[in-house]
């Protein structure tokens, strides 16, 4: 129908068929802000600095893991932070689409001065610890690239099936600043590095057993777990 405002066609007749290409904020978005130091975990306190490629472009932020908008906090210096936080900021500019949202999560480790505390923590497989003290290595193996470690007062099997920990080291090295989650497997606690501590900070420590009954260690096998002991009266 000529008159109408749509032209009626025959069916299946598709010779006046045509396709526009739609590309919605091509060539005129602002540039995705940027933040420095990037997401990761972090063991002492740190300014981020958010940036933008977009020249004139203002950039607002939320720590909060909201969302960003024109009525959030403008960015105007570094921002300092010392825990957990969410961090994401969105950039705009005149006469442009707003940027993407950019998103850098910044994850602080609980801080444990030694093994004792660590194995009374929670071992709940997501917190991270950080041992500020030195552990011994007293074993390790291939298998899951296990290792045990201890100190003065306690001991822990370290779970690293992922290959975490790339430094190499050898019985009775001293190793700082492991950092990682605490599991459980069958009973007993497990330590899963989330990064590699570096090169040993001591060598040749003595790995002296502790005597102990077969007694004492079944009634308080806690107290030994993953350390090196020696059992009275048992002979192999």
């Amino acid at each position: 129908a000529e008159d109408s405002q749509w032209i009626v066609e025959p069916q299946d007749y598709f010779g006046d068929l045509g396709s526009h290409t739609f590309a919605p904020n091509t060539g005129n978005m602002v540039a995705t802000p940027s933040f420095d130091p990037p997401a990761g975990v972090y063991t002492q306190p740190i300014n981020v600095t958010i940036s933008c490629a977009t020249d004139g472009a203002n950039i607002y932020y939320s720590t909060d893991g909201s969302t960003p908008n024109a009525s959030s906090t403008l960015y105007t210096a570094p921002i300092a932070i010392s825990t957990s936080t969410s961090l994401k900021a969105i950039a705009m500019a005149p006469e442009m689409d707003a940027s993407i949202v950019a998103t850098a999560n910044y994850s602080f480790p609980v801080n444990v001065p030694s093994l004792s505390v660590l194995a009374s923590s929670p071992a709940d497989g997501s917190t991270i610890y950080h041992l500020s003290g030195e552990v011994v290595l007293t074993f390790q193996q291939p298998f899951r690239n296990q290792k045990f470690v201890q100190d003065s007062g306690a001991g822990i099997l370290i779970d690293d099936d992922n290959g975490v920990i790339t430094s190499t080291y050898n019985i009775g090295d001293g190793i700082t600043g492991i950092m990682g989650k605490m599991s459980e497997y069958g009973g007993m606690l497990q330590f899963v590095p989330t990064s590699n501590p570096g090169a040993a900070t001591s060598s040749g420590n003595p790995i002296v057993p502790i005597i102990v009954s077969f007694d004492n260690l079944y009634n308080h096998f806690n107290t030994y777990r993953s350390r090196v002991v020696k059992v009275m009266g048992v002979e192999f």
